[in-house]
């Protein structure tokens, strides 16, 4: 059933459905031609990469930009050394001029021009890309995470459930919704055969963007949230 799912979508309890990306984003209108951040590094250098700037406010993601900008490989990000990504979000902190709470306001605080580099979803940068706002998404170091079909355990109808599991997963149905609907990524590999290639070049899981990105680790945060949740509140309020 699942012979075309890409490894990295496959799980115990689920299977993935999309792939996308938390990653640096920028409008190229605001920078006035000065040459853009491509980076996480670059992000935290306000000396060469200036202007006002924002991030989710929350650990998860965060943490992992902060140690990419120090310099950790992102195949050696996990486990987390949490000492380390605080004391290097302590460099940046008095440098973000929002903390942005949901989807929508990413994508204002660029548009609008009140930040000039703010950690963002790739779908709503290519929302607004497709009604001619110049966002620009930064692949490099960015964090791609899955959304998942499950099927409750015990449900009455789970053989019903996993045909529609199967309809959803097919590299027609997939390579559809990449195409025509908003720029997630699909786990089926032959979907990008129904996939137009410039279309197919703005997606997470596009070979070219997927070798510049890691996985985040929801076997790490789901031991770790609650812990560190904590610490970044207090962080925050320090």
């Amino acid at each position: 059933m699942f012979s075309n799912i890409d490894k990295k979508a496959i799980r115990k309890a689920g299977v993935g459905n999309i792939f996308w990306t938390t990653s640096l984003a920028y409008n190229k209108k605001t920078l006035k031609g000065a040459k853009p951040a491509s980076s996480w590094a670059d992000f935290w250098d306000v000396n060469n990469f200036s202007g006002p700037r924002a991030l989710q406010d929350q650990g998860p993601f965060n943490l992992e930009f902060a140690l990419l900008a120090d310099g950790v490989p992102m195949d050696k990000l996990y486990p987390l050394d949490l000492d380390r990504a605080f004391k290097k979000m302590d460099k940046i902190k008095n440098n973000i001029t929002v903390w942005w709470k949901n989807g929508a306001q990413q994508v204002q605080l660029l548009t609008s021009g009140e930040v000039n580099y703010s950690s963002a979803w790739n779908g709503r940068v290519n929302v607004a890309q497709s009604k001619g706002v110049p966002l620009e998404i930064v692949w490099n170091g960015g964090c791609m995470d899955l959304d998942w079909w499950c099927v409750p355990k015990g449900n009455p109808n789970k053989d019903l459930a996993m045909k529609f599991i199967d309809f959803a997963l097919s590299a027609e149905r997939q390579g559809e919704q990449a195409a025509k609907y908003i720029a997630y990524g699909p786990t089926n590999l032959n979907a990008f055969k129904y996939i137009p290639a410039n279309r197919a070049k703005q997606l997470p899981s596009y070979p070219e963007n997927l070798k510049k990105q890691f996985m985040h680790n929801a076997d790490y945060w789901g031991k770790k949230l609650s812990k560190v949740t904590e610490r970044w509140k207090t962080w925050m309020i320090s």
